[in-house]
């Protein structure tokens, strides 16, 4: 199966944002903050892209966040909702303070640690490469059995060439 073309299917699949989850991570958001319209547009933005994550995780997308705005709209969402941390990748983690006690919080590690703060999705972009490296290995790597690769009795054979055990020191 073509990876790229099964996320241009996933992609076709996802249609346009979730209107119910829109609603509901809106009266998350009012419970929660200022009054309405206190932020201005950023408010409805992050409402839209709360919504957006929740719409995704509904028809079982993965989401890659990329950076400290995406992680926040991520935690509304995941509080709304917390099977939707099934469905959260973390691309890279964001030299925005907060960035990293977000993804502490949700318990995500991030892919990539790089120092980036541009805001230009170069997080999500890099980590997208792996993403599709990890599904190309699920959907195309041999198991053992289909690759004839031996069993126990030849691995007992190679044991002198193995590393030492580990230690206390190092667990």
């Amino acid at each position: 199966m073509n990876v790229h073309a099964e996320i241009a299917r996933i992609l076709a699949g996802i249609g346009a944002v979730d209107l119910e989850a829109m609603e509901a991570a809106q009266q998350r958001l009012d419970s929660l903050t200022k009054p309405p319209g206190s932020l201005g547009r950023l408010e409805a933005l992050a409402v839209q892209l709360a919504g957006l994550i929740m719409g995704a995780a509904s028809r079982r997308c993965p989401v890659i966040l990329d950076g400290f705005i995406s992680t926040v709209a991520a935690l509304a969402a995941v509080k709304m909702n917390t099977r939707i941390l099934n469905f959260l990748i973390p691309s890279h983690l964001s030299q925005e303070p907060g960035h990293g006690p977000l993804l502490e919080y949700m318990e995500l590690k991030p892919y990539l640690q790089m120092n980036m703060r541009l805001g230009e999705g170069t997080g999500a972009a890099l980590a997208m490469h792996l993403v599709e490296a990890a599904a190309t290995i699920m959907q195309q790597m041999a198991t053992f059995d289909e690759a004839g690769v031996s069993g126990k009795e030849e691995a007992a054979a190679d044991e002198d060439l193995s590393y030492p055990a580990r230690t206390d020191k190092h667990k």
